[in-house]
């Protein structure tokens, strides 16, 4: 099964320790999977896991939701902000 919420949990919770192993001097941070393959997780019964994720799951998704309206309305902006703007569109 997979627990995609409990391990981004996990590690937002290590993000520090992330970050750390992940410095270089790059512009951007790379764990490399060697690195990455040796973080050790104690994870909890299959069965809290499974209640976890069916509990959390619900605002995953309205996270996801909201990103895509987000988007939606930016781009709905976009295209109506410049016309507005120049008259070409009016608003009672």
């Amino acid at each position: 099964m997979n627990f995609r919420e409990f391990i981004y949990f996990e590690m937002q919770g290590r993000k520090k320790y992330l970050n750390d192993i992940g410095s270089g001097g790059t512009a951007t941070l790379n764990v490399n999977t060697g690195m990455f393959s040796k973080i050790e997780i104690i994870l909890p019964t299959e069965n809290l896991l499974i209640n976890f994720s069916k509990m959390i799951a619900p605002f995953f998704e309205k996270i996801k939701n909201n990103a895509t309206q987000i988007q939606t309305l930016t781009k709905t902006r976009d295209t109506l902000l410049p016309k507005l703007m120049s008259g070409q569109v009016r608003v009672n």
